[in-house]
């Protein structure tokens, strides 16, 4: 009995620790693991044979360790669209993109010129056109055959329609171009200085966005403004995610896809599980999306969309190659501590899993003749081709600020420029600095014109912060969440938790419910001491409880030993036939004779053992 107790009360201290410890993750286990990693995604791909992967799966090990090239270019249709049976926008831009990360540029001419042709006017969105002067103003309207007056009055009102294209809104603020009228070219003039420009929002939705493109112009001075929105389609039905896909990879290779983004915004939305913010804030640069796509992290671990947690935590990471930040450490812990399989592969080796995780979280630098590079660091210091020559790896969104570098390598879909992005302000990022003593209720960014200590807050507020900052949020009735608020709740942020991660949720309402941080952190304690106790209780008493089942089993009926229920009151009903199995006979136990006639133990001494254990683990939990 003791050595039942003693083994159930060393097991319980190594469950409760693991509450405490959290394993860390060292450069050199990181480039061990990696390594690993590597070896077995290159072992399943030559022990499946390249032949007989599937399209996606061989241009994901072209992707990741350019392997199979053959069989990616002979799954085309005459290297214009992949698949060969049924050429799709997607799985041709990731070709494209497979082939071109790894010296293939010659090989994608055609399909660039292929998913180019699938492009297609959007229908779903609706255009306004807004004409801003200061002060009241008289404007002129052309387009067509048509010359249009409208007055705009101190408030910004529009007085009138301006023909059958342009409708006064009801708030009389904007006109709305008419569907008939969206491949007008409309030639504004006011008689007082003015700016111009285009806003759109998705049928059926309230929300407005803005086009990144404002016209402005001197008193009589000329604008002028066009719809210019396209998607790529497929049978003429405009496809969000083969859009996506086709307007980054195109982006990267100098193509205009600017007439793309409206589209890709506007249908954001309804297609978030695609997770668009991904490719949004690759082709727009926007901090908005950058922040969205970060704070769907799941347990700070992973993301978890569309296509599993491992293909999209691989494209939630995409666009931060090279980049160091919190989120990605904590994944990159999650999938070498957690879930990396002992031959080194993740999800029972799925190849295009495999592959995307590896190549935008740790990408490696691959050649037709050496293989890969051996690389010795993969926290943001990759031995590439640009950053040898201290150029610089940077998003086709940054703009190079002056000669873009064709022939040098660089991950992904990032590009060499001789110069980095001109660092902004935090006022040019829409942010508010923070002193040293000052906590961010958003997220916090390096600008080029902060002082030491200080930190550029965006999109939330700066705090100061308390002597423990946890209970900062906890006292003033507010609760830490590592995800979204519950329902009942909204963030704040006015407090602040540990760590800075974790949102503080405080009630809609405004009323302070209990502080239950100590009831919640340990529950689960809790309910471990129950489990254990039950455990015990059965250890103590299981010689009578065998009696008892004995006793039970005797007192049946022995008609064949068929009668499973008492005689006394009605017969529950049994299934049909059909559905009854016979107990395998590897099941059935039969308990020897002699394990009945044990020898029970000592009732005072097992009470005194189970009250020093109970006595142990109360004051563990407290």
């Amino acid at each position: 009995m003791r050595k039942e107790i003693n083994f159930i009360f060393i097991v319980t201290i190594l469950i409760l620790s693991l509450g405490t410890t959290s394993a860390q993750l060292t450069p050199e286990d990181e480039e061990r693991k990696v390594d690993s990693a590597y070896d077995c995604l290159i072992n399943k791909i030559e022990t499946t044979d390249c032949s007989r992967l599937s399209t996606q799966e061989s241009i994901f090990a072209l992707l990741a360790v350019n392997k199979c090239v053959e069989k990616v270019l002979q799954d085309s249709n005459n290297k214009e669209c992949w698949p060969k049976s049924n050429c799709d926008i997607k799985t041709t831009a990731q070709a494209i993109l497979a082939l071109n990360n790894n010296g293939y540029n010659s090989e994608t001419d055609k399909a660039e010129e292929w998913l180019i042709k699938q492009n297609s006017t959007t229908t779903n969105l609706k255009w306004f056109l807004e004409i801003d002067t200061e002060g009241a103003s008289k404007c002129t309207i052309n387009y067509g055959s048509s010359s249009k007056i409208i007055n705009i009055d101190e408030n910004k009102k529009i007085d009138t329609n301006a023909g059958t294209c342009l409708t006064k809104t009801p708030e009389g603020y904007w006109l709305e171009i008419s569907t008939n009228c969206y491949k007008e070219e409309f030639e504004i003039s006011c008689d007082k200085n003015f700016i111009t420009t285009l806003i759109f929002k998705k049928q059926n939705s309230e929300t407005i966005y803005l086009t990144s493109l404002t016209h402005s112009a001197s008193a009589n001075g000329v604008t002028v403004e066009k719809i210019n929105s396209h998607c790529f389609a497929k049978g003429g039905v405009c496809n969000y995610e083969g859009s996506l896909w086709a307007s980054i990879v195109l982006d990267k290779e100098g193509y205009d896809i600017s007439s793309y983004i409206s589209y890709l915004i506007g249908d954001a939305e309804p297609n978030s599980k695609y997770l668009p913010e991904t490719f949004l804030y690759l082709l727009t640069g926007s901090i908005d999306y950058r922040t969205n796509i970060l704070d769907k992290q799941i347990m700070n671990k992973y993301w978890n969309a569309n296509y599993g947690k491992y293909f999209d935590t691989a494209l939630a990471l995409y666009p931060f190659q090279l980049e160091t930040l919190d989120e990605k450490t904590s994944t990159k812990e999650w999938l070498l501590l957690e879930v990396q399989q002992s031959d080194g592969c993740w999800d029972n080796g799925n190849i295009v899993n495999n592959a995307f995780i590896l190549h935008s979280l740790w990408p490696k630098q691959f050649d037709n003749t050496t293989g890969p590079t051996n690389l010795t660091n993969f926290t943001g210091g990759e031995d590439w081709e640009c950053l040898d020559k201290d150029y610089f790896c940077l998003l086709p969104s940054d703009n190079c600020p002056t000669e873009k570098i064709t022939n040098d390598d660089c991950p992904g879909l990032k590009i060499c420029c001789k110069q980095n992005v001109l660092e902004k302000t935090c006022t040019e990022m829409n942010g508010v600095i923070c002193n040293s003593n000052e906590y961010c209720g958003g997220e916090d960014l390096e600008t080029s014109d902060l002082e030491s200590g200080e930190i550029c807050c965006i999109e939330g507020t700066c705090t100061t912060m308390g002597g423990n900052d946890e209970k900062m949020c906890e006292e003033n009735g507010g609760t830490c969440e590592v995800n979204d608020c519950e329902e009942e709740y909204e963030e704040s942020f006015d407090y602040v938790c540990s760590p800075a991660t974790d949102k503080c949720c405080v009630r809609k309402d405004g009323t302070s419910p209990p502080n239950t941080d100590n009831k919640k952190s340990k529950l689960w304690v809790w309910i471990l001491l129950g489990l254990i106790i039950l455990v015990l209780v059965g250890i103590g008493f299981r010689d009578k409880l065998k009696m008892l089942l004995i006793k039970s089993k005797t007192g049946k009926k022995k008609d064949g030993g068929a009668e499973l229920f008492s005689s006394s009151g009605p017969r529950p009903s049994l299934p049909p036939s059909g559905n009854l199995r016979p107990i395998p006979s590897t099941q059935r136990r039969i308990i020897p004779q002699q394990q009945m006639l044990q020898k029970k133990p000592i009732a005072g001494k097992a009470s005194k053992e189970l009250d020093d254990v109970l006595k142990k683990l109360k004051d563990m939990s407290s």
